[in-house]
């Protein structure tokens, strides 16, 4: 597995009205500029009597925007993550998190989700863009790889600041043992192998669609934040 570095573009429609300027507002939930128009116009249709509950909310939401006065507004979501790399209790987490910069700091070219009709000029990112930074886990049984694909059993560790093995291991055991009583076959506790990635994430202000944001700027933040930390 390599690096993963993607951009994200999501959509929304507001009547005139930053999306972050409530009411007038309705997210369209696609990457891609068409699609979102076409769902917006799809939501001003009368609501089918076999709708979703979600649907009839976004159609609430939409209807409530006149087709004249609509706006369309566009933001990206960026992430950015090491390769998935075996930690074991020896190994010195600022090792690690050295070499996961480093391979972070080869900077491949991001893949970019969906997309905007503007083409330039280009706007600049933010210089107050925040950008998140953390350690990721993930455990499996031992000889098995979260990087292959194969169909394996493996378990995210979720919880804040997860910074090194030991705190992964007993974050992992602490949640195994409240889910013993629980249907199914019990979490595994031996025979685990625990793997580190360093991800990044930011996300971009609106953009309308007369406005062009380079994708590729908001991933070079991220890159630079990685790459030269503080």
């Amino acid at each position: 597995m390599v690096v993963r570095a993607e951009v994200h573009h999501r959509w929304a429609v507001t009547r005139g009205n930053n999306p972050d300027d409530r009411p007038y507002y309705c997210p369209l939930h696609e990457a891609r500029y068409g699609a979102a128009v076409n769902l917006y116009k799809r939501l001003l249709q009368p609501i089918p009597d076999d709708a979703t509950d979600h649907w009839a909310r976004l159609a609430d939401q939409a209807v409530v925007i006149p087709e004249q006065d609509a706006t369309y507004w566009y933001s990206y979501t960026a992430i950015v993550e090491s390769a998935w790399t075996l930690v074991t209790p020896d190994d010195d987490q600022n090792t690690v998190l050295a070499d996961a910069r480093t391979e972070i700091a080869k900077r491949p070219s991001p893949r970019i989700v969906g997309d905007h009709p503007a083409t330039h000029p280009a706007e600049p990112v933010p210089h107050d863009t925040k950008v998140n930074v953390r350690s990721l886990w993930v455990v499996t049984q031992h000889g098995q790889n979260p990087t292959t694909g194969d169909d394996i059993w493996y378990c995210p560790v979720f919880g804040p600041n997860i910074n090194t093995y030991t705190q992964a291991r007993n974050l992992y055991l602490s949640m195994a043992e409240q889910l013993r009583d629980m249907p199914g076959p019990p979490e595994p506790t031996t025979d685990l192998t625990f793997w580190h990635s360093l991800q990044a994430t930011a996300d971009s202000p609106w953009y309308t669609d007369t406005q062009h944001a380079d994708p590729h700027a908001i991933i070079t933040t991220l890159y630079d934040t990685l790459t030269n930390p503080k």
